[in-house]
């Protein structure tokens, strides 16, 4: 053998030593990693969508210190598999589903932040208006539908000559909304579970000052009603939200905003858990809280018996004005999380947690087992918390 093929043999000796060292080092580390920092797992079903979805893998990193509420928690299942949940009950909380798919904890709504966000089910920047809102009235129809060379499409309302206060005078959300969600490809993935509360926000341009700008959601037996005087030069004026069943009309809040004319403003408007908001770009929001929303009365069959439904019927979100000329781009409806009253644990009857117990859900309730069939998760079923998403690629992010 000459010296350059035993040169090349120790070559590939020492270039197999060192991917062997190499590849030991590589599983010694994961194995440290596995023991004492967290390992990754993959995501089975679509129970915390948005947060996660199937097919994503999770960095799971080994934690069972006490978590707070609405921080994400793995615990095993009853088969041994890790499951991802949101904390809602704290140890020693009494915790009740309601009807209305609310949560209550000590008695009161759980609101703050941390909660899931608001899931989108309607953008008229990937969907038709037409398709999805109906506007115009049988005598009358004040709106158009404009392409403009720097606001692209946009929907005009010239309501100066048309009697106020007229459904003519709105776009109306014909669709209903359930627990649907838009879709990161654009897509609108229906449900079938009815979602009782909402957001409506667009960008409004007000082509002339006067009138009135109209915004409306509907829970129940309520309307609920944002209504904002435009005046006829930039300025300050007045916000009102009120709530109505039939004729009566019950004005909850007042505020001042400064609205400008001849430009486009972002209007947000809600009723999430009995707390009604509404704001202009960021200005301050003018807000109430009130106890409940009026069910439906329902007369039962043969005994002349009224039973209350919780139910939300129908159109549920409309946008408008009168005696305005204002226009309409960016209109996108969002919803709540909803947690259908169904499980024997907490549902329809309050569930006091024990000292060590936590009350889970998933992101996603209507497509979820969680405590509301598992029951509470005690401290010794938590394993860690959810640091990160890590596969595929693009869907890298922190949790």
């Amino acid at each position: 053998m000459n010296d350059a093929a035993r040169l090349g043999r120790r070559q590939r000796r020492r270039w197999l030593h060192r991917l062997a060292l190499g590849a030991g080092a590589s599983i010694l580390a994961l194995g440290l990693v596995r023991t004492f920092v967290g390992w990754v797992f993959p995501v089975a079903s679509g129970s915390m969508w948005p947060t996660l979805d199937v097919g994503e893998w999770v960095f799971l990193r080994w934690d069972r210190s006490l978590p707070q509420r609405f921080d994400l928690v793995a615990f095993r299942s009853e088969s041994g598999d890790a499951l991802v949940k949101r904390v809602w009950g704290l140890p020693g909380e009494p915790v009740l589903i309601e009807p209305s798919g609310d949560v209550r904890v000590r008695s009161e709504l759980v609101r703050g932040a941390g909660r899931p966000a608001l899931v989108k089910v309607y953008d008229s920047r990937l969907h038709p208006v037409e398709d999805h809102w109906s506007h115009g009235g049988t005598e009358v129809d004040p709106w158009r539908r404009l392409e403009l060379p720097d606001d692209g499409v946009v929907w005009e309302i010239d309501s100066r000559e048309v009697p106020e206060r007229l459904d003519a005078c709105l776009l109306r959300h014909h669709k209903g909304v359930h627990d649907d969600r838009l879709a990161p490809d654009g897509t609108i993935r229906y449900g079938s579970v009815t979602v009782h509360d909402l957001c409506l926000s667009a960008d409004v341009f007000v082509v002339e000052g006067g009138g009135r700008l109209r915004f409306e959601l509907r829970e129940q037996g309520d309307r609920i009603e944002f209504s904002l005087d435009l005046p006829q030069e930039s300025g300050p004026s007045s916000g009102v939200v009120r709530r109505s069943r039939g004729s009566a009309h019950v004005e909850h809040a007042r505020a001042t905003f400064e609205v400008p004319i001849g430009r486009w403003f972002r209007v947000r408007f809600q009723n999430i858990d009995d707390e009604i908001s509404a704001t202009l770009d960021e200005q301050p929001p003018v807000t109430c809280v009130y106890r409940q929303n009026t069910p439906h009365e329902r007369v039962m069959a043969g005994d002349g018996r009224v039973d209350l439904e919780v139910v939300s019927l129908g159109e549920r979100a409309y946008l408008g004005a009168d005696r305005a000329q204002v226009r309409f781009r960016g209109i996108v409806l969002q919803r709540d999380i909803h947690v259908p009253a169904a499980g024997a644990y907490g549902v329809g009857r309050e569930l006091k947690l024990g000292p060590d117990d936590f009350y889970v859900l998933g992101d996603d309730p209507t497509r979820s087992r969680d405590s509301r069939a598992l029951g509470p998760i005690s401290t010794t079923r938590l394993i860690g918390r959810p640091a990160a998403v890590v596969w595929p690629p693009r869907a890298w992010r922190r949790l």
